[in-house]
């Protein structure tokens, strides 16, 4: 399957959903169980309608910006991410 991306495995959009943290600007996603997240880099993504930046670290940790200042500290909140910067 040369070529073939994750949408085209899955047959649908890859999403991540997690718990949102405030953090430096941006909100945080905590994970309650380890979760395959896209490698790391910067993904164009999108939450509850709004375009927003998917910053994944190479420890696995997952930083939307701009903060998503309505979701309330523990909240699951469910990205969608749609291509790499």
């Amino acid at each position: 399957m040369t070529g073939s991306t994750a949408r085209d495995l899955l047959g649908r959009e890859v999403s991540v959903t997690g718990v949102a943290r405030s953090d430096r600007g941006g909100t945080t996603l905590e994970f309650e169980m380890p979760m395959a997240l896209p490698p790391a880099g910067t993904y164009l993504a999108s939450t509850d309608g709004r375009d927003v930046e998917l910053e994944v670290g190479q420890d696995g940790t997952a930083l939307i910006e701009p903060a998503i200042s309505d979701a309330a500290p523990g909240e699951p909140v469910r990205v969608v991410v749609h291509s790499a910067v």
